[in-house]
C-alpha cells in the first residue's frame, strides 16, 4: 500500500530523484509497484518508485525540479527497450536507466 507524501518530505528523503511526465514509462515499470504518492488541491500529483534508494517519480505534475527532469530521447528509448520484455529483464533495464539518468543529471 503506497504512503501519501509531499514534494519536500520527498526531497528530504532521497538523495536522488528521476522525474518523468505521466505514463512515460509505464512499460519499464509495469511490474513495479509505487511506494507513494501526492496529491495536492487539484488532485493527484504523481507516485513515487523507489528503486535501490533512488525515486522516480511519474504523473500530471511530478517533481518540480530541474535537475531531476530527465530527457525525452533517454525515456524514448528506455521505454522501446522494455516492450515484450519478462519482469527480470525489466529490473535489468530499469538499473541501466537509473544509471544513465544519474550520469545525464549530474
Amino acid at each position: 500500500m503506497k504512503y501519501k507524501t509531499t514534494a519536500k518530505e520527498l526531497k528530504a528523503g532521497y538523495y536522488k530523484i528521476i522525474s518523468v511526465g505521466y505514463c512515460e514509462l509505464q512499460t519499464l515499470l509495469q511490474y513495479k509497484s509505487p511506494v507513494a504518492y501526492s496529491a495536492g488541491t487539484y488532485g493527484w500529483n504523481f507516485d513515487v518508485y523507489d528503486i535501490n534508494g533512488i525515486a522516480i517519480v511519474t504523473g500530471y505534475r511530478p517533481m518540480p525540479s530541474q535537475h531531476s527532469k530527465v530527457s525525452y530521447d533517454l525515456v524514448r528509448e528506455y521505454e522501446q527497450k522494455a516492450q515484450g520484455k519478462t519482469s527480470n529483464q525489466l529490473d535489468v533495464l530499469i538499473n541501466e536507466f537509473v544509471s544513465k539518468c544519474i550520469a545525464e543529471v549530474r
